[in-house]
């Protein structure tokens, strides 16, 4: 659903464009992975060409130009290989918000963590997580924002029937005490993967079309918010601001 991307888009947002420490825990990918997303997002060049170094002059000024912005004291901190047992990562952050002043940080994801404190069964396991997580946010006093795989139920949905298909906080995986820890829920829905399509069935252009559905906020409303997800500057955009060319009719 491209729920990485969203993330590093929201953490470098903060950093970049608001200068708030951000502390980036990737439980998943390593951190020159991390840095070609970002470059690629800061350069508006394709990720695969930053990989394989194809680039114009023009491109490789941009680059160069996003490459310093990034060194120059951007405070975005990134940590791609933390402790994934709970208690010692709790341990960890706590020093290392300490020391860079972080005020938010990121985890991607939640199911990667493990625990020992005394969970019989895997659902267990993640409620002891969460709950670790949710005293580190108190104690720190600052957000601590998670990502979080879904089961595959919407999938087995009919794509008929929008509303059922979409995906919904009993969709987490082990959803229980994550909708229960968590102040807010947003859940990400790709229609254009959902109806194998750039079409929806009244014929809108959906391409690249990403809703943000905030389905649970203590501090303030539910909504639905549109984005265009451009993956391959791991990119996401106000839905308006649309550099695609409109879908064209074949006859």
């Amino acid at each position: 659903m491209g729920k990485s991307t969203f993330f590093i888009n929201m953490a470098l947002t903060q950093a970049l464009v608001y200068n708030i420490p951000v502390l980036f825990y990737s439980m998943e990918k390593a951190t020159n992975q991390i840095i070609r997303q970002i470059l690629s997002y800061m350069s508006g060049i394709e990720g695969n060409k930053i990989s394989c170094g194809s680039l114009t002059s023009e491109e490789w000024q941009r680059l160069t130009e996003a490459t310093s912005k990034l060194g120059n004291d951007i405070p975005l901190y990134i940590v791609s290989n933390p402790p994934y047992d709970i208690t010692q990562f709790c341990k960890e952050a706590k020093e290392t918000v300490a020391h860079t002043a972080a005020k938010i940080i990121y985890i991607d994801n939640l199911h990667l963590f493990s625990s020992f404190l005394g969970a019989q069964n895997r659902y267990e396991e993640i409620a002891a997580c969460t709950r670790e997580l949710k005293h580190l946010a108190k104690e720190l006093n600052i957000p601590i924002v998670m990502a979080s795989q879904i089961n595959r139920n919407p999938e087995h949905r009919s794509p008929n029937s929008t509303e059922h298909y979409k995906p919904y906080m009993y969709d987490l995986r082990d959803s229980g005490t994550i909708c229960e820890d968590s102040n807010v829920v947003i859940l990400l829905d790709r229609p254009e993967i959902k109806y194998r399509s750039y079409e929806d069935p009244n014929g809108n252009n959906i391409r690249g079309l990403v809703e943000v559905i905030i389905a649970k906020n203590h501090m303030g409303p539910e909504d639905t918010i549109r984005l265009r997800f451009k993956p391959e500057i791991a990119k996401m955009d106000n839905w308006e601001d649309d550099d695609y060319l409109p879908l064209q009719t074949y006859h």
